[in-house]
């Protein structure tokens, strides 16, 4: 189920999106807060476990530039659907080089707001799938390695792969994502990872997954994640 907080001065639109959203016949959202006033909300930003914000743009007191800009500063990252009746805050985002989920001007199809909802009800309950498969096995969760692995698994899922086609170009995608423009370094911290990962994990579960491979390749790795991920979903 997607957590979800409204802020918009404009109490129209919030009972609009929240009606529109309680007639959704899959129950898969629930709006934990609702809120006409940005500065009584920034107060629960920054203490909710929110999935993501819809967050009107131009309010008084404390604009949802603002309250973007304060989210960043204390390293909120809560995913932001920005919606406004005026273009030129696209302009003052880009400007201040804050990023949004998802933009949406006044006046928009609710049905295209539902359809973003829906995409990142499906990304959480996938991450979700794959943290519990990963969990079974123990990593160094700090080290940039293992965010290139999980980084490699998303991305084979958004292809709809169900196994690795090449490595250097799941490296080359991962690359692109994250603007790393040497993939030889790519390739070495995912290897690292999964090196870390064979000598943490305790033998019997390397061996319950990987039973024809005591130490599992990268390539092997993300296959067997991949067949586990595909089998729940």
């Amino acid at each position: 189920m997607l957590k979800i907080v409204i802020i918009d001065d404009n109490y129209k639109i919030v009972e609009t999106i929240c009606n529109k959203l309680g007639d959704d016949p899959t129950n898969q959202y629930r709006i934990f807060k609702i809120s006409t006033d940005s500065e009584q909300a920034l107060d629960y930003i920054l203490t909710c476990e929110a999935d993501v914000i819809i967050l009107d743009l131009n309010m008084p007191k404390l604009s949802g530039i603002d309250i973007l800009e304060i989210m960043r500063e204390k390293n909120i990252t809560t995913k932001v659907i920005g919606i406004s009746g005026e273009e030129n805050y696209i302009v003052e985002l880009l400007k201040r080089n804050i990023k949004v989920y998802k933009m949406f001007i006044k006046p928009f199809q609710l049905d295209d707001l539902v359809e973003t909802l829906r995409k990142l009800n499906k990304d959480k309950n996938e991450n979700m799938k794959l943290t519990s498969i990963l969990n079974q096995f123990d990593f160094n969760k700090a080290s940039s390695g293992y965010t290139y692995l999980i980084d490699c698994l998303e991305i084979c899922i958004e292809e709809k792969w169900h196994t690795v086609p090449s490595m250097n170009l799941l490296y080359q995608k991962l690359g692109e994502r994250r603007k790393i423009y040497t993939v030889r370094n790519v390739g070495w911290n995912v290897e690292k990872a999964i090196r870390t990962m064979n000598r943490l994990t305790e033998q019997s579960v390397l061996s319950e997954f990987f039973p024809y491979h005591s130490y599992p390749s990268p390539k092997i790795f993300l296959n067997t994640i991949l067949d586990l991920f595909y089998e729940k979903f």
